[in-house]
């Protein structure tokens, strides 16, 4: 029977050790730092607790319509700034590695051979 457990705390300053899980995930919570400096801590810190690879998924910063709804929405989670902020493909490689991942792809999620300002998503992974 798999045990399951259920912690709290900062995504810039995780409650576990260095290289703790074999894979990270993250989905559409590190475009709600729209400061640099949150960004590339919270990559940061899910680099630091992957002993093996991090995968991330956000918005499309070359998608006008997500470009829109970055202007056009605000948040009030505890924490996070009142906007979001779109990653550009480019700019995903580039936080990804400066966290110290290597071998990172960047990938648009969306229509098979579709232009990148057309998907909606893109997902970046690379490994320790």
């Amino acid at each position: 029977v798999p045990h399951v457990a259920l912690t709290t705390g900062s995504i810039h300053s995780l409650p576990f050790p260095d290289s703790y899980f074999d894979f990270v995930f993250n989905e559409g919570v590190v475009t709600h730092f729209p400061e640099d400096p949150l960004r590339q801590s919270a990559i940061n810190e899910m680099a630091r607790v992957s002993k093996g690879y991090v995968a991330i998924v956000g918005s499309n910063g070359l998608n006008p319509k997500e470009q829109e709804e970055d202007g056009n929405t605000s948040f009030t989670y505890e924490g996070m700034g009142p906007k979001r902020k779109s990653f550009t493909p480019d700019e995903l490689q580039s936080r990804m590695e400066k966290a110290g991942l290597k071998q990172v792809f960047i990938n648009l999620l969306g229509q098979p051979k579709c232009q990148p300002e057309e998907a909606n998503l893109i997902v970046g992974w690379g490994r320790k």
